[in-house]
């Protein structure tokens, strides 16, 4: 009898080892989760409806004014390269939510999939952490990725919407200018 309690006892603190050895990689798994929370957070704290509006109309635009304009004269044309020179990040931004939204969701699959593995003992220390590293420099990538696409959006649409009545009167008075010269 001592000897099988002995046994117990001996498995119960090998169990014991085994499930507080990986309490320290959970604890790293959860911080990256932490960190793809946060991205998700920044992505989502942006006005999608604003923004893609702004970006469609701004490719309508774009596509009127080719259209109508040959020539501006050299004021016109830098207010308008002004007005329009926020576009690249915002057509980034654009193209890329639905990726960004994926690739969280990835993100996140993966991460639960290291964390049950654990728990499972279906993957060595060693394997963990090659694993581990992979899943931090892609989320860490990612994150940077939405920082630096959803950086300064909030204030690109806004000056965009506000001086729109402007560039759009500048247009039409330089459109019906040339029309007159032209008669």
């Amino acid at each position: 009898m001592k000897k099988q309690l002995t046994i117990i006892v001996a498995i119960s603190l090998l169990f014991n080892a085994c499930i507080n050895s990986f309490e320290k990689e959970e604890k790293e798994v959860d911080s990256l989760l932490e960190l793809v929370d946060g991205a998700e957070e920044v992505l989502l704290s942006i006005d999608t409806a604003k923004v893609f509006t702004v970006v469609r109309d701004i490719k309508k635009e774009l596509w009127d004014f080719g259209n109508k304009y040959d020539t501006l004269d050299k004021e016109a044309a830098f207010k308008v390269a002004d007005y329009y020179t926020n576009k690249k990040s915002l057509y980034f931004l654009h193209k890329n939510y639905l990726t960004f939204k994926n690739e969280i969701a990835l993100a996140r699959t993966q991460l639960s999939a290291l964390k049950q593995d654990l728990h499972n003992g279906a993957i060595t220390k060693e394997k963990f952490l090659e694993y581990y590293k992979t899943e931090q420099e892609i989320i860490v990538a990612l994150n940077d990725k939405i920082n630096n696409a959803v950086n300064g959006i909030d204030v690109s649409v806004d000056k965009l919407i506000e001086e729109k009545p402007a560039i759009l009167s500048l247009l039409d008075k330089y459109r019906k200018d040339t029309a007159v010269a032209n008669e």
